[in-house]
């Protein structure tokens, strides 16, 4: 309400909602932060879509993002989000693994962050944590 352009509350929000089951309306805030967040917002997105039942579409931004990797740095960690929501858990722990060995920021939060419930348990992610 203070300020609707405030990304990072559209962000977290969006966040938020992708965790709750809300995924339109999580893709609707991710589409407002896409020029201020945009490999995050767009690995995100494509997270959401495909929890939302709508693999091609998040396959097509996960190209999207490939390609831009081969011309600028895309961190493995955002690759890492697309591939387990599409329940690729071995590409997403090889991305994970890739993302330690750069020291990748978001790391910190592998421990509690909701976007990787679905590695918990899994040997490869299990060890990255330790």
């Amino acid at each position: 309400e203070l300020d609707a352009s405030f990304s990072a509350a559209h962000y977290y929000l969006a966040e938020a909602l992708a965790q709750q089951g809300a995924h339109e309306e999580a893709l609707h805030e991710f589409q407002q932060v896409q020029a201020q967040h945009s490999q995050q917002s767009m690995a995100l997105t494509a997270h959401t879509l495909a929890l939302a039942q709508r693999p091609a579409e998040a396959r097509a931004i996960l190209t999207d993002l490939q390609h831009r990797a081969c011309e600028q740095y895309v961190s493995p960690y955002c690759l890492a989000l697309i591939h387990v929501a599409l329940d690729e858990l071995d590409e997403a722990c090889r991305l994970l693994e890739q993302a330690v060995a750069e020291r990748a920021a978001w790391l910190i939060f592998l421990p509690i962050d909701p976007f990787w419930t679905r590695l918990r348990g899994h040997e490869r992610f299990e060890s990255l944590l330790r």
